[in-house]
């Protein structure tokens, strides 16, 4: 009976020490990784790159929970085959659940973890990022316009007198596409990048209608570059002028090399969002339809009232419509996302019941050969099934439990092997 009081405990702080050095260095891994995937690194100074480790620590968490787990329960339960621990146990007349569940348990607690890492990362984590990154992309711009005196990127051109803090004397500002050709210069500017909510005031006078060239109107969340002209004059191809007092002027991050650099952080698809922005998200692309079908109403009943039959035959028609089946597939896609989110942080718990009992049969191989039994079907069957049953819910081909279908797999596996060890 000794074995029955003593292994559980020095188990658990087994599991316990070694789920956290395992947690913290692949945790470590992903977000290097995911600084080098994005060439962060190569454009970030190296004091900004701390800055954005706690915004990045709830994705790379949530994607190394299940690798943790399985890494921990192989390393631990071959540990205790290869010293016959399980053997003494089951000569005791106790049975290998003993040592087993600790291990299920931490991987149930995990999967809830992975879930709520998940959410902290959509709600908190890519707008932390997005600050630092922003904030670096404005200091890459404003040094490069010091160090050069110009910026130059497919249709835009920018120019300096001087630089002093964030002031920039003398710009000179050109939009050289051939059919909205224009420039403009000002007497003094400033640039900022961050999100369009953040810089955009409902007080300050916008000149989108009046520069050729810029229509563009940011939605809220979207990441753009916001430059502010004092005393501006302006010249096109149809007029010239000048513009006392303040000038705004919005671009799109896509028009500048800058880019590169910030994109995807204000991505707003469902997969990117908090659980609570979703309801919110699905009013909007109602609305969105609704706005789209009243306006292909209002355009076919003025081309019936005035005869233009061949106004049906323009493509603007297929636009609409393509408009509308684009809102529909983003409203389906955002309701299975909570299934979706749910079904992939609960891979900590399936992965679990089918590693403890793989790692005590196999124990007295290497740890790595038992690790390689685990995760070839995962790669092979494992994570195909679960794309496949996830474009088939995005599809409407089937309903969003059938992303539960993959995991169901691995308790059916789990069950069978934790019989066998037992």
């Amino acid at each position: 009976m000794d074995c029955f009081k003593i292994i559980p405990g020095r188990l658990l702080r087994q599991l316990f020490l070694i789920f956290f050095a395992f947690q913290v260095g692949i945790t470590l891994f992903f977000v290097i990784l995911a600084l080098f995937l994005q060439g962060v690194v190569q454009k970030l100074p190296l004091s900004e790159i701390p800055k954005l480790l706690p915004y990045l620590f709830p994705y790379s968490m949530s994607l190394s929970g299940q690798f943790v787990v399985m890494l921990t329960c192989v390393l631990v339960y071959s540990q205790l085959t290869a010293s016959r621990e399980i053997l003494a146990l089951q000569s005791s007349g106790i049975s290998s659940w003993r040592v087993m569940y600790p291990a299920f348990l931490l991987a149930f607690a995990m999967s809830f973890v992975n879930y709520w890492m998940i959410d902290l990362h959509n709600s908190w984590g890519k707008f932390g990022i997005g600050k630092v990154l922003a904030a670096s992309a404005e200091n890459i711009l404003y040094s490069t316009l010091k160090n050069d005196g110009m910026i130059q990127y497919r249709d835009y051109s920018f120019s300096v007198k001087s630089v002093e803090g964030r002031t920039l004397h003398n710009l000179t500002f050109t939009h050289r596409n051939p059919e909205v050709a224009f420039a403009c210069s000002a007497q003094t500017a400033m640039i900022q990048v961050g999100q369009a909510k953040y810089l955009k005031r409902e007080s300050e006078k916008q000149f989108e209608s009046n520069f050729p060239g810029f229509t563009y109107s940011p939605r809220p969340e979207e990441t753009v570059i916001k430059i502010t002209l004092d005393n501006v004059t302006h010249s096109s191809k149809e007029r010239r002028g000048i513009i006392p007092g303040r000038t705004i002027v919005f671009i799109s991050p896509e028009k500048l090399e800058v880019n590169r650099f910030i994109r995807g952080i204000s991505d707003e698809r469902p997969s990117t969002m908090s659980i609570d922005r979703l309801d919110g998200f699905v009013e909007e692309q109602n609305e969105r339809i609704h706005e789209v079908e009243n306006q292909i109403l209002v355009q076919a009943s003025r081309n019936l009232v005035f005869g233009k039959i061949d106004a049906f035959e323009s493509s603007v028609w297929q636009d609409l419509h393509q408009e509308i089946r684009r809102c529909q597939r983003s409203i389906e896609r955002a309701k299975i996302e909570p299934t979706r989110r749910w079904a992939t942080s609960f891979n900590c718990f399936f992965i679990a019941l089918l590693s403890v009992p793989l790692a005590l049969k196999k124990g007295k191989s290497s740890p790595l050969s038992v690790f390689s039994a685990i995760i070839a079907p995962l790669v092979l069957s494992y994570y195909p099934l679960q794309m496949i049953f996830l474009n088939a819910a995005k599809d409407g081909a089937l309903p969003a439990l059938c992303m539960w279908i993959p995991n169901l797999g691995l308790l059916v596996f789990g069950i069978v092997f934790i019989r066998r060890a037992l």
